[in-house]
């Protein structure tokens, strides 16, 4: 679901990271993608917050359509560059994290087959990863720009 629909009750949380409670959701962790993004999140409004799974663990918020106040949303400057971000950086980025992580310990224990499975499992997880985020990222951009013009 990349859509949050309800009456904001409460904000909670710096300006880059912010706890929500939507009608009765508590929705805990979610980033915002530029810090402006806050203004636009008030007590008592009743909004539709668009956000996508960044590396599926972050909801990172890219829009807000507001009923009674301004509403704000990602460029497209700024989407087509995070979007180009994870098919390119994220994918090398988060390989190698995972390399570390996969290949590393087999390497150290002298297990050469277990360390060549683990670089490639890495470098898989990695490229699969940042292009499930790069996708879920134009689903929502889509549904953003569907709902608000």
């Amino acid at each position: 679901m990349t859509r949050y629909c309800g009456e904001v009750k409460e904000v909670m949380g710096a300006y880059t990271t912010v706890t929500l409670t939507l009608g009765d959701i508590v929705m805990k962790k979610f980033r915002l993608c530029m810090s402006e993004v806050a203004d636009y999140i008030r007590p008592g409004d009743r909004v539709c917050l668009y956000a996508f799974g960044h590396l599926l663990k972050t909801k990172i918020i890219i829009g807000v359509k507001s009923e009674t106040g301004p509403s704000w949303t990602m460029s497209f400057g700024r989407f087509l560059i995070t979007f180009i971000l994870y098919l390119t950086l994220w994918p090398v980025l988060v390989s190698l994290g995972a390399i570390a992580v996969f290949a590393l310990p087999p390497m150290i224990f002298g297990w050469d087959t277990l360390s060549n499975l683990g670089f490639l499992l890495g470098i898989i997880y990695g490229v699969v990863i940042s292009l499930i985020s790069g996708i879920r990222l134009l689903k929502t951009y889509r549904e953003m720009q569907a709902d608000c013009g």
